[in-house]
């Protein structure tokens, strides 16, 4: 997770509107080489005068790692949100072995 501030992205659809060796693009494509799944979808930073942009990533290797996340107002004078989320995660019991 991150600031990755790439306001060219369009995360819905995972493209870019820039040229394919601008840094949003080469950032695109080994996003998708990793698989990665992208958990923010609702803009996370917004300046006067601009359009809001998703900059602030969740990003993991698969689907279902993230749950209810929440954008929060910012913190002081930021333009940036705050974000607020569940990970959920494997952890493996340790089996009782019984000797008989």
């Amino acid at each position: 997770m991150g600031d990755f501030n790439f306001p060219y992205i369009n995360w819905e659809h995972q493209t870019s509107n820039q040229p394919t060796d601008h840094p949003s693009q080469v950032f695109l494509a080994s996003y998708k080489d990793w698989y990665f799944h992208q958990h923010v979808h609702n803009p996370t930073q917004y300046r006067p005068h601009q359009k809001a942009n998703i900059l602030d990533l969740v990003t993991t290797n698969e689907k279902h790692m993230i749950d209810d996340i929440h954008v929060l107002d910012p913190i002081a004078k930021s333009d940036h949100v705050v974000l607020n989320w569940k990970f959920v995660c494997y952890c493996s019991q340790p089996r009782k072995r019984v000797k008989k």
